[in-house]
């Protein structure tokens, strides 16, 4: 067994109820025109509705003015009266920005989300509800938001599986998408490991949904559909799972070259890998999948290579076989 890395969860109720974070999004948020906006010269704020004036989100910030050409960094340290006036030719001359929409949080008087026109918010709220009424065992492990995007990572405590009287791993998923629906929002099979808190990700079974749209109802269709698909390819992935632990492990430079011949791996996980096969060797190919989604603890404040390392662990394990002839995983 490998060394733990970072605070394992050391019992399931650890991981947190889907219910407590579905109460952070609050009520749906009411949406208005952009148009019904009022652009003023600040000095303190530009935006005011209903007479008042109105904050915009980073993740609101970020979509609008990106709509307009105009980078985030540049509208912070810009003169309000500029911006203000720049702001309002976008939004006078180009439909996609005038005919678009915020999403606003009235008790805070903040827009949270901005939708050019054509543009519909992923409703992530209404998928968790989805998921907790098809799945009340499923807990959250992550829940990792950025100005654009939010990466989710869903565990079954009722999805048991044991790899050895001691080990103990659990099915899920993971859900990675935009807040606005500007690109598809992908849902893949998640493996836990609860000794020492290692997530896997199987995107070799990917679930791609392009539109989160429409009627509620045929929207909940759409999402069930996907998880019950999602969750029905984790039976065989256990059993692939298992089999890794009667394989050898394969020698460091051939993990390595396979990782870069099937995925893209950074340079600096590649280099934790190399330090990490000499501090604590792994015997089967089930101690060097371990080895590598361990890693993924290390990122903890980089969300996005944390999830590629967890990914990593999906492509060892779909390509579990090792060649006779070069000693690669295939």
């Amino acid at each position: 067994m490998i060394r733990n890395i970072g605070i394992p969860i050391t019992s399931l109720p650890d991981l947190e109820p889907i219910q407590d974070v579905i109460t952070q999004f609050g009520s749906v948020d009411d949406s208005i025109p952009v148009r019904d906006i009022t652009v003023a010269d600040g000095p303190d704020h530009i935006f005011h509705y209903q007479d008042a004036p109105l904050r915009l989100s980073e993740t609101a910030s970020v979509g609008f003015y990106r709509a307009m050409g105009i980078p985030l960094s540049y509208a912070k340290r810009c003169p309000s009266r500029l911006l203000a006036s720049q702001v309002r030719h976008w939004v006078e001359t180009d439909s996609r920005v005038g005919e678009g929409t915020f999403l606003i949080n009235r008790e805070d008087r903040e827009a949270t989300k901005f939708l050019p026109r054509g543009s519909s918010p992923v409703p992530v709220r209404a998928l968790l509800e989805t998921a907790a009424e098809l799945v009340p065992s499923l807990r959250v492990r992550s829940f990792i938001q950025t100005t654009r995007d939010f990466t989710i990572s869903l565990v079954d405590v009722e999805r048991e599986y044991r790899i050895t009287p001691e080990d103990f791993l659990y099915g899920g998923m993971t859900v990675q998408g935009s807040f606005v629906e500007s690109k598809a929002v992908l849902f893949d099979g998640y493996i836990f490991r609860l000794v020492c808190s290692n997530g896997l990700i199987t995107a070799a079974d990917r679930k791609i949904t392009k539109h989160l749209s429409g009627s509620e109802s045929r929207m909940v269709a759409k999402m069930r559909e996907t998880i019950e698909g999602v969750l029905a390819t984790l039976p065989s992935k256990f059993e692939a799972l298992k089999q890794t632990t009667e394989l050898p492990a394969p020698d460091r430079e051939s993990l390595i070259s396979s990782l870069r011949t099937l995925a893209k791996i950074r340079t600096s996980v590649a280099d934790r890998i190399r330090e990490q096969y000499v501090s604590n060797p792994p015997e089967s190919l089930y101690d060097a999948i371990n080895l590598v989604t361990a890693l993924g603890q290390e990122f903890v404040n980089s969300p996005r290579v944390a999830r590629q390392t967890e990914e990593l662990g999906g492509v060892l394990l779909s390509h579990h076989q090792l060649c006779s002839t070069c000693g690669r995983l295939q």
